[in-house]
């Protein structure tokens, strides 16, 4: 945008060139950027300029404000003479005689206004007037894409930033299960080490024999489940490999119903297992 205002007062017929955009939330416009030109007096340039940062438009309002509540070009041979020009007088003090302005658009979107001062007489013709006009356009469709092109790069920043987090909380999920398998494994490891060398004793009756022998497979299927649950980490995290191999059917079930037996006794339920 300053480049562009600067285009405009490097041409020796403007002297000063603002950009006024929206403000949303006040539903105003306010004065952005501005340029002159190189052979302007700098004191001039300040007074001006000191006026119009200081102001703020709503539609229909001063010379912003008629252009964006129009969405069209205004030409004003005397500034310092326009009713509807707050900055009429501090014009007239810095000389400027001339004043054109025109919209921001691209499609139904309104960016703000552009508007460029001269201290000479000028004629403007209704070919620049329209130049300038599509000009305006097509400032505004620029604008356009790089909104949009800001928008996909603050979408692909966001996406990269949720990625690494997602990562980062795998890894945390990663740490955690592995550290908690270690803390149950210790005492686990124990009580199945116990059971086995329990169950090599010969003084056990059965049903003693048979209530150790359903502690190890019940530390076992714990341990198992241990086993399973950092699987699961790892399969979420893309790093599991599937190890077939074979079972024996009748042990597994011959286990399970082991372990529930004294829970369905507890309950006076009956479990048959028939094959």
């Amino acid at each position: 945008v300053v480049k562009i205002l600067q285009t405009f007062t490097n041409h020796p017929t403007w002297d000063f060139a603002y950009y006024w955009a929206v403000k949303p939330e006040l539903e105003v416009l306010s004065c952005k950027f501005g340029a002159c030109s190189k052979g302007l007096d700098p004191g001039a340039y300040d007074t001006f300029s000191k006026k119009t940062f200081s102001m703020m438009f709503e539609k229909g309002v001063g010379f912003p404000g008629r252009i964006w509540d129009s969405r069209k070009p205004v030409w004003c041979d005397e500034v310092a003479k326009d009713s509807n020009c707050p900055r009429h007088a501090v014009a007239e003090k810095v000389g400027i005689h001339g004043g054109f302005g025109f919209p921001i658009v691209s499609g139904e979107k309104f960016w703000g206004v552009m508007e460029v001062f001269a201290t000479g007489r000028i004629n403007l013709d209704e070919d620049l007037k329209q130049l300038l006009s599509n000009m305006g356009s097509q400032i505004g469709q620029f604008m356009q894409r790089m909104e949009s092109e800001l928008d996909l790069s603050n979408a692909m920043i966001f996406a990269q930033e949720a990625k690494q987090e997602a990562e980062a909380a795998s890894r945390a999920k990663g740490a955690f299960l592995a550290n908690i398998s270690h803390e149950i494994r210790t005492p686990l490891n124990a009580i199945i080490g116990y059971t086995q060398i329990l169950n090599r004793s010969h003084g056990l009756e059965t049903n003693q024999k048979k209530a150790i022998q359903t502690i190890e497979s019940s530390g076992n299927n714990l341990l198992e489940l241990i086993n399973e649950v950092l699987d699961y980490s790892k399969i979420e995290a893309g790093t599991k490999e599937l190890n077939p191999k074979d079972f024996d059917l009748n042990e597994l079930l011959e286990g399970l119903l082991n372990l529930f037996e004294n829970r369905c006794e507890d309950k006076n339920l009956a479990v048959l297992w028939k094959g």
